[in-house]
């Protein structure tokens, strides 16, 4: 019998959000860290472990990024508005101690034209991503620890996940990480913070675009 997948989705909300609208024939590009790491969520709840905080270990997606998983970037998690794909390389996931950080291009479709416009009304929220966990045969799951805070709370630690599907721009949920970016950059602003740095003042000057 096929195991059934045990598909998780969390929200991350922007701590500042920006928008650059597409100029001189260049494309408009979203730039945002759809997973932050070491950063505690708010409290969420399961069926399975009641009320608990939640953190994401540096390296926890390590070996999705290397194995190059065909993952979408989505509006609000909707599986027909399709902004970007890792295989068509109109979105692009890079890792370090920091988080998941991404860079999309989307198409120009009305649905994109729409998140823009939602951009400039102060609608967009921050961004998302649905995951899962690694699993032995029993259905037990692995790279996830519990434990107990000095104030009580239960925090659950993941470490590794074994599937990202998507990562998405809210517009309209509620958030569960308050510590994600994202903003809406042009090439030509993409290209002038990535010019020449050394890769330290690479990552810097690009994370201070988000």
């Amino acid at each position: 019998m096929e195991k059934e997948n045990r598909k998780d989705v969390r929200h991350t909300v922007a701590c500042e959000l920006r928008y650059l609208r597409a100029e001189n024939g260049a494309p408009a590009k979203w730039v945002g860290t759809p997973i932050v790491y070491d950063a505690m969520s708010e409290p969420l709840n399961s069926y399975r472990f009641g009320q608990f905080r939640e953190v994401i270990k540096p390296g926890a997606a390590s070996g999705i990024l290397a194995r190059g998983d065909d993952v979408r970037a989505v509006v609000n998690h909707d599986p027909t508005q399709v902004l970007g794909r890792v295989g068509a390389g109109t979105l692009k996931l890079r890792e370090d101690d920091k988080g998941v950080h991404m860079e999309l291009t989307p198409a120009d479709t009305s649905y994109a034209r729409d998140l823009a416009a939602n951009k400039d009304a102060g609608n967009v929220l921050g961004m998302s991503f649905s995951f899962e966990l690694p699993e032995d045969d029993a259905g037990n799951q692995l790279g996830v620890t519990m434990s107990k805070a000095d104030n009580g709370d239960t925090i659950r630690t993941i470490s590794k996940f074994a599937r990202i599907h998507e990562v998405s721009i809210l517009s309209g949920l509620d958030p569960a990480y308050p510590q994600t970016s994202v903003s809406m950059r042009t090439e030509k602003s993409l290209e002038a913070a990535l010019v020449n740095p050394s890769e330290t003042e690479r990552r810097q000057r690009l994370l201070a675009l988000m």
